[in-house]
């Protein structure tokens, strides 16, 4: 019996992964460049006794700012992790022979079985330490260069904020789509200015790639986390959902 797979159900969690982790980075500036953040955070928790003084000064917020980047960042490729892991899952799955399992009676039993089937293949995915990450997005010969080159891109980026105090000791670099809105031939750079009389206004994009200095830490500011955002909800995780199902012929 052969399984056609949801394939877009990963896709559309890991979308929304996401976007929860831009507003939770959002919430946190916002909270930063207001001063609602410093004045809950030096004023204790409400209701508590015993209250512990802490030291306003200890993070800039230059610094915090950076560090809260960084994290969401963090979450982002975590999140890609998860979605490569599932997919190589699914893709184990659809390649079994499958044999509907005794005492199944409806299509919710059926699709409750094969969640199970899939979230073991998943667990053994995650928990294979021969498999690295760059390792698994070798796996997916559908990609294209820039989604592959993006996602080991990220790996590496990864790797040195979670191990090497996020300095670089070697060239990396970080690439992604900017979207942008033309007006005529000029980028529209501000809102509420009036543009001359049938200017067209179009959608258009570039992919710049920021190196990171080296000996330097890594600093990834707002408007690239909204791109690196864009990018990986719009290019590099429907690339791998479409290379999954080329390969495992679900398309």
């Amino acid at each position: 019996m052969n399984i056609r797979l949801n394939l877009q159900k990963p896709l559309a969690a890991f979308q929304q992964d996401i976007s929860e982790g831009q507003i939770r980075l959002r919430a946190i500036l916002r909270g930063m460049e207001d001063g609602s953040i410093h004045q809950h955070a030096v004023g204790g928790r409400p209701g508590a006794v015993l209250q512990v003084q802490l030291d306003s000064r200890a993070m800039g917020a230059s610094a915090a700012a950076d560090t809260a980047c960084n994290e969401c960042f963090l979450g982002f490729v975590r999140s890609l992790v998860e979605l490569i892991d599932l997919l190589l899952a699914m893709r184990r799955i659809a390649a079994e022979p499958f044999n509907l399992a005794a005492g199944l009676s409806s299509a919710a039993e059926l699709d409750a079985h094969i969640g199970e089937l899939i979230e073991s293949a998943y667990q053994r995915v995650a928990r294979d330490l021969s498999l690295t990450n760059p390792g698994k997005v070798e796996r997916f010969d559908r990609l294209d260069t820039f989604e592959r080159e993006a996602t080991l891109a990220y790996f590496a980026v990864r790797r040195c904020l979670e191990h090497h105090g996020g300095v670089p000791t070697s060239e990396l670099s970080i690439t992604y789509y900017r979207p942008y809105l033309v007006a005529g031939t000029s980028e529209i750079t501000r809102l509420g200015e009036p543009l001359p009389e049938n200017t067209g206004v179009s959608l258009t994009a570039e992919v710049p790639k920021r190196q990171l200095a080296v000996g330097k830490p890594i600093s990834i500011s707002e408007a690239e986390i909204e791109f690196i955002a864009f990018t990986l909800q719009h290019v590099v995780g429907p690339g791998f959902v479409n290379a999954t199902a080329v390969e495992s012929g679900q398309l």
